[in-house]
């Protein structure tokens, strides 16, 4: 739910009440991904929500997956339409941090681990 909760700015189920949520969970309910959410990264999301614990992506899995979303960036083109593009970065970041900004979440950072070399 947090992968989930960066895109959208909202707390998860906020409509809902904490005595009916557990229920609403376990019938399959989940958020709606965000529109304007890149296709990689709401589908690791929707993974790690599978009913079935087995099928969800270790940590490992989603964390060498995040990085892979990080050597990429969101370009927002306001003149068309919001026409959204994931390109290759390839500039070096040396300050190990990753933007990521969508109406959504302006100015989010995500910090790399100081251990991890990549």
């Amino acid at each position: 739910m947090l992968l989930w909760e960066l895109t959208s700015g909202r707390r998860p189920f906020e409509k809902y009440s904490l005595s009916i949520l557990s229920s609403y969970i376990i019938q399959g309910h989940r958020e709606e991904t965000i529109p304007e959410t890149p296709k990689e990264y709401s589908d690791l999301y929707i993974k790690c929500w599978d009913a079935k614990p087995d099928e969800r992506p270790c940590i490992e899995t989603v964390h060498e997956e995040l990085k892979k979303l990080m050597k990429c960036s969101i370009e927002i083109c306001p003149k068309d339409d919001d026409d959204i593009r994931l390109t290759e970065n390839n500039e070096s970041n040396d300050s190990g941090t990753g933007i990521f900004s969508d109406s959504g979440i302006q100015g989010l950072s995500i910090i790399k681990d100081k251990s991890d070399k990549s």
